[in-house]
């Protein structure tokens, strides 16, 4: 009984690392497509299209220092791009940076004005008195004189009065302030007035956080299986193959290949790290080279499996003859066998889509149990995945 036991968790350390092994590879594939096909800002953008409506557009065409090239978009006719992620006040100050003129110098002249009183109620500023008086010079002919007849209106409200020009009646007119006034409180008013947008975003940011990472993870997750399936029927990585050639495998063999794999997967981690950070690049080339021989490595696992099994591989597949056992191509047989082999991809697949780190905890786990070292539960994964 304890030789079937030790058998069966050799099989199984085997498999695991096997799976380990090319979630490895998925992730390095993945990351390098995600970078180059600017992944990441692509989602955050459709989803502050969802969370924004039309004032994303109004960002990504207002704002052009907040955007990026895409990354084969070499020829650019308009300065347009793809958004990066931004943080609360980031998010802010570019919204604000969308509103009209008017509106724009408003807002910082009450900015200005507020820094000014340091709190307490003041006599306006000689800055406010000439914006005022800007503001009253507005011709019917300028463009955003409805912005600034709005703000006229407003200030008004306010303790500004508005005094038409018996000359030139097509002006606004002579704008004066108040004795006294209190920025703070007419700038929250003007934001709420003129700029609720911006402070319904603010308020909400949180939850737009939540629903980027959600639709962004989920992203991830098709990409991962999409680009595992595909990797598993270019090279005839289907999960019974690699189960078949598990079990064959003697303890010490299912030990050395699961102790390769989590080098590597070690390896990998750190050369990402030190990529996102900056530093290590020749280490990350390092890694990446020793990335490329894993196919090999498990084309020469995998091919010394016996051809006259009953699973039927792809190049197999492609005989139509020897599989259906007939001279119709497209026999029952060959469907079942056909049918069968997606399966086992795409169950490959879903495998390495729960994730490398998911993987590399099991394989320390089932090592721990062969070796007799295991002390500690596996964590739970609850969080991001792929």
């Amino acid at each position: 009984m304890e030789g079937i036991q030790s058998q069966w968790l050799s099989a199984l350390l085997g498999f695991a690392a096997f799976i380990l092994g090319l979630s490895v590879l998925v992730q390095i594939i993945q990351e390098s497509f995600k970078f180059l096909s600017s992944s990441k800002d692509r989602s955050y953008s459709r989803s502050l299209s969802d969370f924004l409506g039309p004032w994303a557009m109004q960002l990504k065409q207002a704002c052009f220092t907040l955007t990026v090239r895409g990354p084969f978009q070499f020829l650019r006719i308009r300065p347009q791009g793809v958004l990066l992620p931004m943080d609360r006040d980031q998010l802010e100050a570019a919204l604000i940076k969308t509103a009209p003129p008017w509106v724009l110098k408003t807002h910082q002249m009450l900015r200005q004005e507020m820094n000014w009183q340091c709190g307490t109620e003041k006599k306006p500023s000689q800055a406010w008195c000439r914006f005022l008086e800007d503001l009253g010079k507005a011709d019917k002919g300028m463009l955003g004189y409805w912005n600034a007849y709005e703000i006229t209106q407003w200030l008004s409200q306010w303790g500004h009065t508005l005094k038409k020009d018996s000359k030139n009646d097509r002006i606004l007119g002579k704008i004066n302030a108040p004795l006294t006034f209190g920025a703070k409180e007419l700038c929250d008013s003007f934001q709420e007035c003129f700029l609720s947008h911006v402070s319904d975003a603010k308020t909400n940011f949180p939850q737009f956080e939540k629903n980027f990472e959600y639709a962004y993870r989920r992203k991830n997750l098709k990409q991962t299986i999409f680009i595992a399936l595909v990797i598993s029927l270019a090279f005839d990585f289907s999960a019974g193959r690699i189960w078949k050639r598990a079990q064959r495998m003697s303890a010490k063999e299912a030990a050395s290949l699961a102790e390769t794999y989590l080098a590597m997967s070690e390896k990998i981690t750190k050369g990402m790290e030190a990529e996102d950070s900056g530093k290590g690049q020749a280490e990350v080339m390092k890694n990446l080279e020793e990335v490329k021989i894993l196919l090999t490595d498990y084309a020469k696992e995998l091919s010394s499996i016996d051809r006259k099994s009953q699973d039927a591989s792809f190049l197999q597949l492609i005989k139509f003859n020897e599989i259906a056992g007939r001279a119709s191509a497209f026999s029952w047989a060959w469907i079942a066998s056909w049918i069968k082999y997606i399966f086992q991809c795409l169950f490959t697949a879903l495998l390495i889509g729960v994730g490398a780190p998911v993987w590399n905890d099991l394989v320390k786990f089932l090592l721990g149990l062969q070796q007799g070292k295991f002390k500690k539960p596996l964590p739970d994964y609850g969080g991001e995945r792929g």
